[in-house]
């Protein structure tokens, strides 16, 4: 009889643990955010969300074994963060094989081109570093910047149109160049 008891226990603190775990932001199940990170990190998110009706996920794994991490991504996003009026995104990072998917939902890609303009060279740099903090900062910050184009241009960012003064220096130099 105590035996079931204490089954019956373990699995309903497991369920509120899962339930916990759904309903938050910035999930860290690798354990290598603080208390502290955490928090800022959900009150950032919880502002970004209320500003654009939108639902955003951060999600550190320990190891996502042999499963695929876009599919990780994508079933999380389904399940947790699919219920924002214009839709949802969810970064996905596994700590152990240094692999990582940013997923974006159909309501949100009216928005936002792809994930890439989401993930961009600053976040990569992050990221790499092991700067988790800075690179979610960045996903957030991309996410806010690129929601706020939509709504101000009724239209999608684009990075194909805009101008690159390195671009241009490299075609000043290739003229002169193929000119001799």
């Amino acid at each position: 009889m105590i035996r079931k008891i204490f089954i019956c226990l373990a699995i309903f603190i497991l369920s509120l643990s899962v339930t916990y775990a759904a309903e938050n932001s910035v999930v860290d199940t690798a354990k290598i955010l603080n208390a502290n990170q955490i928090k800022n990190l959900t009150e950032k998110i919880e502002q970004i969300e209320q500003k654009h009706q939108i639902r955003i996920g951060i999600n550190f794994m320990k190891s996502v074994g042999q499963r695929n991490i876009d599919t990780i991504a994508n079933e999380r996003l389904r399940k947790y963060f699919s219920d924002g009026v214009n839709g949802g995104a969810i970064l996905v990072v596994d700590i152990d094989n240094r692999k990582w998917d940013v997923a974006i939902d159909a309501k949100l890609k009216q928005r936002i081109m792809s994930y890439s303009d989401i993930a961009n060279g600053d976040f990569y740099d992050k990221l790499h570093a092991d700067d988790y903090v800075g690179a979610c900062n960045v996903y957030i910050d991309n996410i806010d910047r690129l929601l706020n184009y939509y709504e101000t241009n009724g239209e999608q960012y684009d990075s194909f149109y805009e101008f690159d003064p390195m671009a241009l220096m490299i075609a000043i130099v290739l003229a002169i160049v193929i000119g001799f």
